[in-house]
């Protein structure tokens, strides 16, 4: 699978499994995607150093924030983060261009 491929599988699960929809995401207006999609990319980029203090920049609830694999936190992974910034970058992309369609 390419990169693009697996950032759209992580955005569909995110919508099936956590049940994020579009009507969650347009109402995130302050930035909240764009800024979690930033923290799991600097997970990836600074890895365990920048994770302990990632919960000071994450915009919901420490619950939501998960950079392992599988379901466990003992196992960080790189890859994984990557691939939710992505998703979330995608997520807030697509707000965007909804909200700018409202305007038209």
């Amino acid at each position: 699978m390419t990169g693009l491929q697996i950032i759209q599988e992580e955005r569909l699960r995110q919508q099936t499994e956590e049940k994020r929809s579009s009507a969650n995401d347009d109402g995130y207006i302050k930035g909240e995607l764009a800024i979690a999609a930033k923290v799991y990319y600097q997970c990836a980029v600074d890895g365990l150093m920048y994770v302990r203090h990632a919960l000071k920049d994450w915009p919901w609830a420490s619950n939501w924030f998960k950079p392992w694999a599988s379901g466990d936190p003992s196992k960080f992974d790189v890859q994984r983060c990557l691939v939710k910034a992505g998703a979330l970058a995608m997520a807030e992309r697509d707000r965007m261009n909804r909200f700018i369609a409202s305007w038209s």
